[in-house]
């Protein structure tokens, strides 16, 4: 049973790497992912218990670093 839950939870981390995802950890609650803003390439940072992803950091920093998304990043698309 425990070998069965562990390698379910295997599975759930490396299809969160397939699509472009970088898992922080259990004990952190983060989740990180590629993204673009304003030209250079960044991390979307989410944490356990967040409502949304509202923050990025760059690339070369971590979790410290978080900074807000400004409202219109992450605003919908006018059609």
């Amino acid at each position: 049973l425990v070998d069965d839950s562990a390698q379910r939870i295997n599975t759930f981390i490396e299809e969160i790497a397939l699509v472009g995802c970088v898992f922080k950890g259990f004990e952190e609650g983060l989740v990180d992912f590629r993204s673009t803003l304003n030209g250079r390439d960044v991390f979307l940072c989410w944490k356990i218990g967040e409502s949304a992803v509202e923050f990025f950091h760059e690339v070369d920093a971590g979790y410290a670093q978080r900074q807000p998304l400004e409202p219109a990043t992450v605003a919908p698309e006018q059609e």
